[in-house]
């Protein structure tokens, strides 16, 4: 008994002294975790987080262990981790994180964090993982990354994707420790050194590709014994590759495409390399034949060699040995061989997918045997090989293709491809109208059979769709009260306004003015058509709002606006291939209406102006407001309702009479214009010549007078091959079944949406482009963050707000970031875009100088800084963009001379420099602007008189010098070589003598203001022949005598004659 009561007691002392020592540690835990706390509650404030899950979850209620993204450790219960990866917020690192002494990672990636690093990271002597990757961190990178005696533990160091420039700080390859070096796509500069690896062991991966980096490429990367990646590619190594890379026997992957490298091609010492799945050499200047150990790697996966000087025959048996290559790009070369044996070797590769060998001279035919290459193969490009006739029918076996480009070669054929879910028709090559009718016969038919089995015969438009309705209140409250500046555009029944929803959904609010004759019946009908039509190319109704005195539709937003004002307002070029796939579109959208249902809709007002762009620039009719649904059995009825004049067809225009084939003459008139550029009302058309007789005048032999200029461009080696492309579209439009325009779409609708498309490559991120963009991305600031969120190397360049690419580079042909209101520097590397054709940056904050690396855009055609604050003397450079046709630096801070500036510019048009700080005289060098048609020099601080070869440019319709300090008189004759001159604008200057009686001799004169001058004499009374005037400013000066006592004033706007 007294033994266990002893045990007892016993227990009871052990217990108090555990629980006594416990609560000790728990309170030292708990002093620690304050400093954890806090320095996380200082993160948290730094941090941005739309969907609040940081401000909600970080709540000082629960133990910072239990945060989202942050894990401690097991035995002090300190925060060891933290992970905010892909949570889409934003903000700084703030320097009281380095205060959390036992943290081992730190990932943010792919986030918006921005700022400098802080010195205070340094503290952080545990870390051993830092992933920063996908952010927005700039400045240069903190010397204390390369002490020792900061982060003596790090093994991975990854900040690539940012915004960081200057240097690489040459400590960092002294940290022993790192494993991992990253730093892909930023703007670091300078050299490597020489002995890279000295210090760097463990060194297993070295990512600096896309940067700035010059110089050799270091022979000492050789010491990185355990090195598996190798990634410098597209920066400006120069010289030749270091032959003790090939030794590095534990390389995965080699990446060096994109520099200035040279010498011969070195790889026969890839043998050495029994683990290399990755070699990329393209995009240099390397040179001479392929050695056969290239392709005698079971391991490689990836080879690219595209874009370099090799030459040589490829070897026949060069996929024998390659049991795992999945994609090889050989193309821009000049390898010689056979396409027969080539295709033939390649059977042995059963995982390739793609095959891209464009612009090689492997003459000859297609083997039948083309259908046993992989089954995986996804992209074949063979361009431009010397490839000659019939495509093989075996081709259609490869059931994952997407991609089939064989452009520029002697092919022909159709062929039958087998898809997972269906057998398409797909054309490789149409050489004639003829040729694409009998096709578009075939496949309507076919089209149309199909349509009758599906359509169930019950089926008929139904009753509006019971949707959600919207308050008045809460529509005022997204368009801000319906304000000016929300409004979109007006139409034929109200007005339409953009409004942002709470949840940052955007609408197109169509408000119905219900004053005017029709309204009511306008928004009925709109609401009965779209609420019961789903389809892709048609604008979907989002909700409505209904009262007795207010009607509004929510529609789909479209950010890309209108065709018409894509085809006639907005300075951008749609390419062949945008044009035909919005026309497609607007064709499968018709198709739609027509065919939908049981009971036809005939849109009756089918125009540029309703058809509208989403952000894909994918097309969708709208504006149903005078639609017309037809009965059973009605194929034609009468109404007087009026469509727009030009796109009506004659039974519509003169009977009232509308039908199906009405829309499809609209159709057709919008075909022509799309690809004409010229509106069926325009100025050169009469009731002798319209849109229509124009085009089939002049085809043919000469439909490129009648091709929109924009398409056709001398140095593109395919413009033949737009040329004939183009005009068998136009020739479709000449057929009298206007149909066959539907058809003609639909079958090109099969070919753009089916699973295997030909003829169209997908939008490749070119990486010189993507890294001019970035660099460029860097030099902007945009409050409203478009830029920064939109512009992600997560998605292709071309797909980015405000680029445009062409259709067969891919790479980036037109800048257009206008109205933003943005502000920034234009950076060197811009002149990297090779493609170049438009940039446009019009009404922001840009500011600073233009870079001399401009001057490398040679197929620049359209400029337009206005309304920015550049500075500086107009460049002399200038002169070297001779394909220039537009120049537009109105409305910044240029200043200095013309003189010798404005040279060689044989193809300009127009050169609008306003509202500067110019001086000087002007000289006699317009004489070589011979297309010049708009000068606008106004309000700057010209002298002198104006020079003599001015007036010897027949093209010019405008000349504006307004407000300068122009002297002297004008010539005699001043119209004899101005036929087409419209507007005289030299008001505000020191112009004296008489006003010449020449003048009259400008026969189509609209604007005539010479006011403000020193004038003297009499008005001439030639100038009140000018029955084209519309405006008059001659007040101001010294002008003496009668006005005429008979004088018709019918096309005046205004007349100033205060004298």
């Amino acid at each position: 008994m007294q033994r266990t009561y002893f045990l007892f007691v016993a227990a009871l002392l052990l217990l108090h002294f555990i629980t006594t020592s416990s609560a000790s540690a728990s309170v030292a835990n708990n002093q620690n975790n304050t400093i954890d706390l806090n320095a996380l509650l200082a993160f948290k404030s730094t941090i941005f987080d739309p969907q609040r899950i940081i401000p909600t979850n970080w709540s000082t209620s629960t133990s910072v262990c239990n945060w989202i993204g942050i894990t401690c450790n097991a035995r002090h219960h300190r925060v060891a981790a933290i992970d905010l990866s892909y949570m889409g917020i934003a903000g700084t690192i703030p320097p009281q994180l380095g205060n959390l002494s036992f943290l081992v990672r730190l990932n943010v990636m792919n986030n918006s964090f921005h700022g400098h690093l802080p010195t205070e990271l340094s503290h952080l002597r545990r870390l051993k993982y830092i992933n920063l990757e996908d952010n927005a961190f700039e400045g240069e990178l903190p010397s204390w990354l390369g002490e020792f005696s900061a982060l003596p533990k790090l093994t991975v160091l990854d900040i690539q994707h940012n915004q960081l420039v200057g240097p690489l700080p040459w400590d960092l390859f002294n940290l022993s420790s790192l494993q991992i070096i990253s730093f892909t796509n930023n703007s670091l500069l300078g050299y490597l050194p020489a002995h890279i690896c000295d210090h760097l062991p463990q060194l297993k991966g070295l990512y600096l590709s896309w940067n700035y980096f010059e110089g050799e490429i270091p022979s000492g990367i050789g010491e990185c014994s355990i090195l598996q990646v190798l990634s410098l590619s597209y920066n400006k190594f120069r010289g030749y590759i270091p032959k003790e890379i090939w030794n590095l026997t534990t390389l995965t992957q080699i990446i060096l495409g994109g520099n200035d490298l040279t010498g011969k091609c070195q790889l026969d010492f890839v043998g050495n390399l029994s683990k290399l799945e990755v070699l990329h050499m393209g995009e240099n200047r390397l040179r001479g034949p392929i050695p056969l150990k290239l392709f005698n790697s079971s391991t490689i996966r990836l080879i690219a060699l595209t874009e370099n000087d090799l030459s040589g025959e490829l070897p026949s048996t060069i996929g024998a040995f390659l049991p795992n290559l999945e994609e090889l790009y050989l193309e821009g070369n000049e390898f010689t061989g056979t396409i027969l044996t080539f295709i033939i070797s390649l059977t042995n590769c059963k995982h390739l997918r793609r095959l891209w060998i464009d612009e090689n001279p492997l003459n000859g035919f297609l083997p039948k045997s083309i259908g046993n290459l992989s089954s995986s193969l996804e992209s074949f490009h063979a361009g431009s090989c010397g490839i000659k006739n019939e495509i093989p029918s075996s081709i259609g076996n490869l059931s994952n293709l997407v991609e089939l480009f064989f452009e520029n070669n002697s092919l022909t054929g159709t062929f039958e491809h087998e898809s997972r879910t269906k057998r398409i028709v797909m054309i490789v090559l149409l050489t004639s109208g003829s040729v694409i009718l009998a096709l578009v016969i075939s496949i309507f038919l076919i089209r149309l059979k199909l349509r009758k089995k599906i359509l169930a015969p019950t089926q008929n438009l139904l009753p509006m769709a019971t949707f959600e309705r919207v308050s008045f209140h809460e529509l005022r409250q997204i368009t801000n009260g319906f304000s000016e500046s929300n409004l979109l555009g007006s139409g034929s029944f109200g007005s339409v306004y953009k409004g942002i929803c709470e949840n940052g959904m955007v609408w197109a609010i169509k408000v119905f003015d219900l004053q005017l004759e029709g309204a009511f019946k306008s928004f009925d009908r709109e609401c009965e058509v779209l609420s019961c039509l789903r389809h892709r190319n048609l604008t979907r109704v989002i909700t409505a709002c209904s009262s007795l005195d207010f009607k509004a539709l929510a529609l789909e937003y479209m950010p890309n606006g209108s065709l018409e004002k894509w085809l006639h307002v907005n300075h951008h070029v749609l390419s062949i291939r945008q044009r035909l796939g919005i026309m497609i579109d607007v064709a499968s959208g018709l198709e739609y209406l027509h065919y939908g249902y049981s009971m036809p809709i005939v849109h009756c007002d089918l125009k540029p102006s309703n058809i509208l762009l989403d952000e894909d620039m994918v097309g969708h009719i709208c504006d149903f407001g005078i639609a017309k649904l037809l009965g059973d059995g009605e194929s034609v009825i009468q109404t007087k309702t009026l469509a727009t004049f030009g796109y009506i067809a004659p039974e519509y225009g003169l009977e009232g009479l509308i039908s199906t084939s009405s829309d499809v003459y609209s159709f057709g008139i919008i075909l022509m214009e799309t690809f004409t550029k010229r509106k069926p009302k325009d100025e050169m058309f009469t009731e002798e010549l319209n849109l229509r007789r124009w085009i089939q005048e002049c085809s043919p032999d000469s439909v490129i007078q009648v091709i929109d200029a924009d398409l056709l461009h001398p140095e593109d080696k395919t413009v033949q091959r737009k040329i004939e492309c183009i005009s068998s579209i136009l020739q479709l439009t000449m057929q009298t079944n206007y149909f066959l325009f539907v058809a003609a779409l639909v079958l090109l609708h099969f070919i753009a949406t089916s699973s295997a498309s030909i003829i169209v490559a997908n939008n490749q991120n070119n990486t010189v482009d993507l890294n001019a963009l970035l660099a460029f991305k860097a030099a902007i600031f945009d409050p409203q963050r478009i830029i920064p969120t939109n512009w992600s190397t997560s998605t292709s360049v071309c797909n980015w707000i405000g680029i445009t690419c062409n259709a067969r580079h891919h790479r980036v042909a037109a800048i257009d970031l206008s109205y933003m209101g943005i502000a920034g520097t234009i950076p060197p590397e811009l002149g990297n875009l090779s493609f170049l054709v438009r940039l446009n940056v019009m009404n922001n904050s840009f500011y600073g100088h233009l870079p001399t690396e401009l001057s490398r855009l040679l197929r620049l055609k359209y400029i337009n800084l206005e309304g920015n604050a550049f500075e500086g003397e107009l460049p002399s450079w200038l002169g070297g963009l001779t394909a220039l046709r537009y120049l537009s630096f109105r409305d910044n801070g240029f200043s200095g001379s013309l003189s010798g500036k404005l040279s060689n510019f044989t193809k300009l048009e127009t050169i609008s420099l306003g509202f500067n700080f110019f001086t000087g005289n002007l000289s006699e060098e317009f004489r070589a602007l011979p297309k010049l048609k708009f000068l606008e020099i106004q309000f700057n601080q010209l002298g002198g008189p104006l020079p003599q070869a001015l007036f010897n440019l027949c093209s010019l319709q405008v000349i504006d010098f307004t407000n300068n300090s122009l002297s002297g008189s004008l010539q005699a004759h001043i119209c004899n070589y101005l036929p087409q001159l419209k507007g005289l604008y030299l008001s505000l200057n020191n112009f004296e003598g008489e006003i010449p009686s020449g003048i009259g001799e400008c026969s189509r004169l609209q604007v005539l203001a010479l006011s403000s001058n020193k004038f003297r004499g009499y008005i001439p009374k030639e100038i009140w022949n000018l029955t084209t005037l519309t405006q008059l400013y001659l007040g101001g000066n010294d002008l003496t005598g009668k006005l005429p006592t008979s004088l018709c004033f019918e096309k005046f706007l205004c007349i100033s004659s205060t004298n």
